[in-house]
């Protein structure tokens, strides 16, 4: 008989306690998902129990994620449901609202993390470009080239050895030339008649020096 066969397989097989088993399952379960999957475990072990109304919302709202509690209780107590399931629907609706907000945070913060990369980005070379310009070294100016020395001029009376007197011929010579009498190297004019002429000075003093 297959009826009696089910029977036997379910009384060898099924749980003997199944409504302690179940109760102490709800007593333990959280919220590890969404408000949707965790509703509808905790729906499928109250059917083995045998709680009040009150009891089945009161032991749902303590098995809430603290994001979800924290927001039903900004609704008035007498503003919400009382009946089990219009109570999880409530709650199901403030889930998707926090699950909302919280991806919503997440785009906002990625946005301003961006932001603030490409702020310190810009800084970075702005404060970059301004270090360089700093470095970088003031043209110099050139300064025109200084005119080329005129050479000096060596005076070769100064640097020639002293010599003696000119002989009586190289005198004449000078005379008629308006040369000095001594040295006979300096053009020093004519006093008087032609062949008579002045010493010069350096040739004086150099005499006075020889002597």
């Amino acid at each position: 008989d297959f009826d009696a066969f089910c029977k036997a397989f379910e009384a060898h097989f099924s749980n003997p306690d199944v409504t302690g088993d179940a109760n102490d399952k709800l007593l333990a379960l959280v919220q590890t998902g969404s408000t949707a999957a965790h509703a509808s475990r905790y729906t499928e072990l109250l059917i083995h129990v045998d709680w009040s109304k009150q009891t089945k919302i009161d032991n749902f709202y303590r098995s809430l994620k603290s994001v979800v509690k924290d927001t039903i209780v900004l609704t008035q107590l007498q503003d919400r449901p009382r009946i089990f399931k219009k109570y999880v629907d409530f709650v199901i609706k403030i889930d998707n609202h926090v699950h909302r907000r919280e991806q919503e945070c997440k785009l906002e913060a990625k946005a301003n993390a961006t932001k603030s990369t490409t702020l310190q980005s810009q800084h970075s070379t702005m404060t970059s470009t301004t270090s360089t310009s700093t470095r970088t070294p003031a043209a110099s100016t050139s300064l025109p080239p200084l005119p080329q020395g005129i050479p000096m001029e060596i005076d070769t009376t100064r640097t020639l050895k002293p010599h003696g007197p000119l002989t009586d011929e190289e005198k004449e010579h000078c005379c008629h030339l308006g040369l000095c009498s001594y040295c006979g190297e300096f053009v020093i004019g004519v006093a008087g008649d032609v062949g008579v002429a002045e010493v010069c000075l350096e040739s004086i003093a150099e005499c006075v020096e020889v002597l």
